[in-house]
């Protein structure tokens, strides 16, 4: 099944106000993003099993205006709205969200660095050490929840360590809860880092860490149920979990790549790092969620897109909490790859507080090569948010950022 959203009439338009601002989505918009999903799937990325699928989904201001899905999901299964996909990396925004909402019920309402409130479990700025004692090992000088969420604790990653401790677990294979944290524990033992605070690191062991932090600070069995409750039900995300839920009634995608010998296929190493699973169209609700303040507090959400550390030189990007973030002017993209074996993800907001308007995007991909494609996901992102960001319907009349940002528009 395929979905359209803006074709209530031919030529008709998609408006949104914003104040004065107009925003404007159209069938020939609409008809752009089709061709580019088309092409994919037309040309699929070399090593491809079965022709890939992409589900693609943009909305203004919170509200929808386009979804859809073009390939395969599986053989001879085609795609639609309601495919479900893994969501890999863009799963840490969903562990930095639950951390956050925790930690302002749990009275670290004090998000700046300030001090903790009598009574408070844990604040940003409390060592991870001070939850987890395990955790004074593994650095010279503390590490804090805010140095994990920001890619700052010089912790190694579990999955690509510079050094392998004696030992190590076959990464190809499942693996037991208590045998993945004995390798975590050896590897930070055997790679120990000089404190929080320093350049950025992109690591696995901070997101998977901050999940059971989410434990340990929650007082849960299973950081799980902090995501559906604090994040996934409030966001009205019906068809997104976990990949190890049974997802019933939906297509799940299957991987458009030969992962059988790929290491960290299986369900049971991820974690908070790249768990989730789910649609184009319920990223859009998580979005809209979180730009309306439904899942925490206006000073929790701008902790959550403050600039960390710089991120990449070259396209002056700062990570902040799940979010890469870089700015010009008033306006602000944060966004997030994520890949996983068999499967890519992006999800991505494009905010211009001048005009006080948003537009989203999210894509999702069958195929784990599409993310190493000359950074194609994100030039999509930034293209289609774009496109929904100018105001002009036809293609011919679209800005220079646009035009620049979409080829052939």
């Amino acid at each position: 099944m395929i979905v359209k959203i803006a074709t209530a009439a031919a030529g008709a338009l998609l408006a949104m106000s914003a104040g004065a601002h107009a925003q404007v989505w159209s069938l020939e918009k609409s008809a752009y993003v089709d061709l580019s999903g088309a092409l994919f799937v037309k040309k699929p990325p070399v090593g491809a099993a079965i022709t890939p699928s992409v589900q693609i989904a943009i909305s203004i201001n919170g509200t929808p205006v386009y979804a859809d899905a073009f390939g395969l999901a599986a053989p001879g299964v085609p795609a639609n709205v309601n495919t479900v996909y893994r969501f890999g990396s863009v799963s840490k925004q969903f562990t930095a969200a639950a951390l956050l909402s925790l930690i302002e019920e749990k009275g670290g309402a004090l998000l700046d660095g300030g001090k903790s409130p009598a009574g408070a479990k844990a604040t940003l700025d409390t060592p991870y050490a001070d939850i987890f004692s395990y955790a004074e090992a593994w650095s010279e000088k503390p590490v804090t929840l805010r140095h994990m969420l920001n890619m700052q604790s010089g912790y190694a990653s579990y999955t690509s360590p510079p050094a392998t401790p004696p030992n190590p677990f076959d990464t190809t294979k499942p693996i037991k809860p208590v045998d993945l944290s004995r390798r975590i524990l050896s590897i930070l033992t055997y790679n120990k880092s000089p404190g929080g605070g320093g350049a950025y690191n992109y690591s696995n062991t901070n997101y998977f860490l901050l999940a059971q932090g989410i434990e340990i600070i929650g007082g849960l069995t299973n950081y799980q149920d902090a995501i559906r409750d604090r994040v996934l039900d409030k966001a009205g995300m019906s068809k997104s979990g976990f990949i190890t839920d049974s997802m019933t009634g939906l297509v799940v995608a299957q991987p458009g790549v030969d992962v059988s010998n790929r290491s960290y296929k299986d369900p049971s190493w991820p974690k908070g790092a790249g768990e989730l699973m789910g649609t184009a169209s319920d990223l859009l609700k998580w979005h809209k969620a979180l730009m309306d303040d439904k899942l925490m507090s206006p000073k929790a959400r701008a902790a959550m897109f403050a600039p960390g550390p710089l991120a990449d030189p070259k396209t002056n990007a700062y990570y902040a909490m799940g979010w890469t973030v870089s700015s010009v002017g008033t306006v602000t993209w944060a966004s997030h790859g994520g890949t996983i074996p068999g499967f890519s993800a992006y999800s991505g907001i494009l905010f211009d507080a001048a005009k006080n308007k948003y537009v989203s995007v999210a894509i999702l991909i069958n195929n784990d090569l599409a993310n190493t494609q000359g950074g194609l996901l994100d030039a999509w992102g930034k293209c289609y948010a774009q496109l929904a960001m100018d105001k002009a319907s036809q293609l011919s009349k679209l800005g220079p950022v646009a035009k620049a940002l979409c080829p052939g528009a």
